[in-house]
């Protein structure tokens, strides 16, 4: 559940911002936003075992596997919502960065229709 909730908020909300001096702008959680436990919606957690001829033993490493389906699943669903015309490229997609995506895809369409 850990790693599901550290992918979230690499999705929603964890972004480090610099201003044009190079000034730490997210330097406190009043700026960076963290998931916390009311934030993370019902899970249902599953194990799955598939074993590996790589070794002997059949095993696979171990690690925060969780954290990166939820931005991809998120970026992707974002963009099938919008019909693939919005241009994703960077996991993070706070509040303000789909705002300015959705700006940007709007910008993009009208020059296209002018054209």
């Amino acid at each position: 559940m850990g790693g599901f909730a550290q992918g979230l908020g690499v999705a929603l909300g964890e972004h480090v911002v610099y201003g044009d001096d190079g000034q730490l702008l997210t330097s406190t959680l009043m700026d960076y936003h963290v998931p916390r436990a009311d934030d993370m919606p019902p899970l249902v957690i599953e194990s799955l075992h598939f074993l590996t001829d790589h070794n002997p033993l059949g095993v696979r490493g171990v690690g925060e596997g969780a954290t990166g389906p939820p931005p991809t699943v998120i970026a992707n669903a974002l963009s099938d919502a919008f019909d693939g015309r919005l241009d994703i490229r960077n996991p993070v997609l706070t509040p303000e960065r789909v705002y300015t995506l959705l700006r940007e895809a709007k910008a993009v369409e009208a020059t296209a229709d002018r054209t």
